[in-house]
């Protein structure tokens, strides 16, 4: 996945955990990572008769030994 810029205008909104995954890899080792699906802000949704559609981005993350998340 390329880096998200910093300075990009796009915004997100409706953030949820779509998925949530960890793995013991050895003694008091845990790999975890996580996939949080969002809507661009502003972007349209569409009705189809009885369904609507609208478009999700994801975004995975990896927590890192100290704690932290890198994009991935």
């Amino acid at each position: 996945m390329e880096e998200y810029p910093e300075n990009s205008e796009e915004t997100y909104d409706n953030f949820l955990l779509h998925s949530y995954r960890f793995k013991a890899t050895g003694p008091n080792e845990i790999r975890e990572s996580l996939t949080v699906q969002a809507k661009k802000v502003g972007e349209a949704v569409q009705h189809h008769a009885r369904s609507t559609t609208t478009n999700y981005y994801e975004f995975t993350f990896v927590v890192l030994d100290n704690g932290e998340l890198e994009w991935r």
